[in-house]
Formats: structure tokens, sequence, C-alpha cells
């Protein structure tokens, strides 16, 4: 559980610098920065290098879940959007930030704490092909669709913006470069500046973590939908859709502990990055992570009490 401590600290750290004077939201701005810049970039260029190819018999039904997930949040989310009302900011930083799960730093740790090393391959494969191939693509398209700077942009500019967004830029150098043998300095590098992702980024997203009460009122009722749907109602829906494909057993219950995971830090940095609602973006994050280490243990209880 190592991990899920590791998160909760961070969040804890950044509030209490805020609190106590030592940083704003300039500076949340700048590690955040850092972060999308350098950190960001390193840590897909290793991914996708890191992505290997299996019996396809094997793991397509969990990384099809985790994409069924992802579509059934964006589609209710929308959905609640347009009954709400919410304005063009709000909706962008919701569909950006709790469409897609923490499966990784968050996800990990918490599997392997609930069932053991060995279901860590299932997981991580949700994770590659799933959450990290999404944040990478769609999760990039949507924050450029409903950015105010990009509003007015055409799709050529669009599409340009996107090719150049760093993390993006990582993601295809590590592409071209599958199967490719690096200098062990420059491996050691990139390993060093993906290691900074997780805690810079939770200490940015904890400085702008707020308990004020009218804060709470004013994004209660987007935070509360959209962890609704990222928590319980997307992951009920992957379930429907795993048990129809055939999946039973410990695979079927990691899958739906992945795709139950609170929304991911790095989605919240991009939703951060076009100026969607940064403060919400963060709550959605910091309170998700609380709010997982409760749902994704009752995901676990209930489909051992129902016998799947």
């Amino acid at each position: 559980m190592s991990g899920a401590l590791l998160v909760a600290g961070c969040l804890l750290i950044g509030w209490a610098l805020r609190r106590r004077g030592r940083l704003d939201d300039a500076g949340a701005n700048a590690l955040a920065r850092l972060v999308v810049d350098a950190a960001l970039p390193c840590l897909t260029f290793r991914g996708v290098r890191a992505l290997r190819a299996g019996d396809a018999s094997a793991v397509w039904v969990p990384v099809a879940a985790a994409w069924i997930a992802f579509v059934a949040a964006l589609a209710l989310l929308w959905i609640a959007s347009r009954a709400l009302k919410w304005d063009r900011s709000t909706t962008g930083a919701v569909l950006v930030t709790a469409t897609v799960g923490n499966t990784a730093f968050v996800g990990l740790p918490l599997i392997e704490g609930l069932f053991g090393r060995d279901a860590l391959a299932t997981a991580t494969l949700v994770d590659q092909a799933g959450s990290f191939v999404i944040v990478s693509t769609a999760t990039v398209m949507i924050a450029e669709r409903f950015s105010v700077q990009s509003a007015s942009a055409s799709v050529a500019s669009r599409i340009k913006k996107l090719l150049l967004f760093p993390p993006v830029v990582g993601s295809l150098l590590g592409l071209v470069t599958r199967g490719v043998t690096i200098p062990p300095s420059l491996d050691a590098i990139t390993e060093r500046l993906a290691s900074l992702v997780v805690p810079l980024a939770l200490v940015s997203v904890g400085v702008r973590l707020s308990f004020d009460r009218g804060a709470l009122r004013r994004d209660g009722a987007p935070l509360a939908v959209a962890l609704l749907v990222k928590l319980v109602l997307s992951p009920a829906i992957a379930l429907a859709a795993a048990l129809a494909l055939g999946l039973r057993g410990q695979a079927l219950a990691i899958t739906i502990a992945q795709c139950a995971m609170a929304p991911m830090v790095t989605a919240g940095l991009v939703a951060t990055d076009h100026d969607l609602r940064p403060e919400l973006a963060s709550s959605l994050v910091a309170v998700g992570v609380f709010g997982s280490l409760v749902t994704v243990p009752a995901w676990r209880a209930a489909l051992a009490l129902a016998g799947l």
C-alpha cells in the first residue's frame, strides 16, 4: 500500500505548503509546467517502449473493458453536463479528468495489496493498453476541444498542437524507437525524470486542494456526479460488458478494480495545462484518490460475494 500512501502524503504536503504560504497558484502552475514539459514526456517515452504484445485471446477483454469504461464515463458525463447546464470549462475539466483512471501510481500498489503480486500482469495490461493510451490520445484531444484558447482554432492547428504536446511527442519517440537499444545514460536520465511525475504532480494538485465551504458548494455537483460516474457507474457498465465477453474469476475482479480507480493525476494535469478549471480538476484527483481507497475494495468484496 506504499503507493497509495505516497499519493496521500504528496497531496497533504502540497496542501500544507499552501497553508504555510510557501507555494501559491503560480508555484503550482510552475510545478505542473515542469511535469508536462519534462517529466511526463519521459514517462510516456518509456511507457510506449515497454509495451509488449501478448496472446490476443488472453488479453483483449481486460483492455476492451478499460476502453468501455472510458466511453461509458464520457457519455454519462456529457449527458450530465447538458442536463445540469455546466459551462464549457467545467464540462471540459470533468470530461478530461474523470474519464480515465489512475491505474498505475494508485492502481498497481492497490491491486498488489488486494490480490497479490501475480495480479500485476493483468493490472499492468489494463494500465498500458487502456489508461495510458487513452490519456496520451483521447484525453488530449478532448482537452483541445474544450480549451478556451483552442475554441476558434482550425482543425489543422489543433492537430499540430496535439502532435507537439510534449507527452505526445514522448509517446511518438517511444513508438519509433521500440526495439532500439538506447544508451544507458539516456535510459537513466529518462527514468529519473519520469520518476518525478507522481510527487511533483501530486504536490501541485495538493496546493490547489481547497476545503473551503464556498468552493465545495460551487463545485459540489460536478464533483459528486463525476466521482459517482468514475468510481461506480462506469465500472458497472464495464463489468456487464466483461461478463458478456466471458471474463470470469480473478482476471475479472482485477479488471473491474482498475476500471474503478480514481481519476488519473496526468489527466488532471492535462486539464490544468489547458486551463480547464484547474481547481476542480485538482479536487477530482484528490477526493477521488481517497474515495477509491474505499470503493475499490468494495468492488472486490461485491464481486466475491456474487461468486464472480
